[in-house]
């Protein structure tokens, strides 16, 4: 079994180890670490390749991990779309810039996770913890909201439409959301 480890070297997790340097073969900076009972190989992958389980995992398992890759890898967007994260600890996750469409999130503890710049579009958080979250440019566009303590949460610039629903007394515009059902397309 794989165990996640931070060196000097760079980070590894679930058999993912940073490359030593970037060569024209691989034009990679992580390499996947492939173990057998008597042999090991490296297989190049692109970042925005990394195994969507090991970061899963990461996530749900090593949240500091998580974290301190996503801040020592600004270029990875994690891609989590229709995952079901229902009912999950994720204080503080870094879910910046992530691909999260129709995400389940209900009776999740989101307190203090970064999701600026996220696409939550049609994502479901009914229930869950939201205290301090940070959604500044995020898109909400039909998003359940619904039953979520938004206490402390920012909202700056992030879009909603028609079909978001906000908890009751909720004032998106107040709170700095663009209403993305008045925007004009542009000219065709």
């Amino acid at each position: 079994m794989n165990k996640i480890i931070s060196n000097n070297t760079g980070i590894n997790f679930l058999g993912y180890k940073k490359a030593e340097k970037e060569t024209p073969q691989t034009n990679s900076v992580y390499s996947l670490k492939t173990l057998t009972q008597d042999t090991v190989s490296f297989k190049a992958r692109p970042i925005d390749e990394l195994n969507k389980e090991a970061m899963l995992y990461l996530l749900l398992n090593e949240i500091d991990e998580y974290n301190r890759f996503r801040q020592d890898n600004k270029i990875f967007r994690p891609d989590f779309h229709k995952k079901n994260l229902n009912k999950m600890s994720l204080e503080r996750a870094n879910f910046k810039e992530a691909y999260l469409e129709y995400t389940k999130f209900q009776e999740s503890h989101l307190e203090n996770a970064i999701f600026v710049k996220a696409n939550l579009y049609g994502s479901n958080f009914k229930g869950a913890f939201l205290k301090g979250a940070d959604f500044r440019y995020a898109d909400l566009r039909s998003a359940n909201l619904l039953n979520t303590d938004l206490e402390g949460a920012k909202f700056r610039y992030a879009q909603y439409n028609s079909k978001t629903k906000f908890p009751k007394d909720f004032d998106p515009i107040a709170r700095g959301l663009i209403n993305k059902d008045y925007q004009t397309q542009g000219v065709k």
